[in-house]
């Protein structure tokens, strides 16, 4: 079981950010796509360490899922990546919702969603 919670991720649409999003300006929206089933749901605003901020002050923001057992975060890493994927986890390396998780995974991709 260990290891299989990013094999349960499902293949989805790659959509625009929405434009009703305020995207800080470092973060090239034009280039970034992310999951449809991060749109409509929880948006926040972060600065570079995760601390929640206004849409005035964020250099990222994080998509929740609408399972709410993984969110993305969209910032300006490059050349590192520009995207992470969290998946939240349980003991057993169960996806569960964020609030239940012991422990989160992460994965850095490119705008591409490609791995690092």
């Amino acid at each position: 079981m260990r290891g299989e919670g990013w094999k349960k991720l499902p293949r989805i649409e790659l959509i625009p950010i929405p434009e009703d999003v305020a995207v800080p300006s470092d973060i090239p929206a034009s280039e970034v796509c992310i999951p449809s089933t991060y749109v409509g749901h929880d948006v926040e605003y972060e600065n570079e360490k995760g601390k929640i901020v206004n849409e005035n002050e964020a250099t990222h923001l994080r998509f929740t899922g609408v399972d709410r057992r993984s969110d993305i975060v969209v910032g300006p890493v490059k050349p590192q990546g520009m995207i992470k994927l969290n998946l939240y986890l349980n003991d057993d390396e169960i996806p569960v919702v964020k609030e239940e998780a012991s422990h989160v995974k992460s994965k850095i991709l490119n705008e591409r969603y490609m791995p690092l």
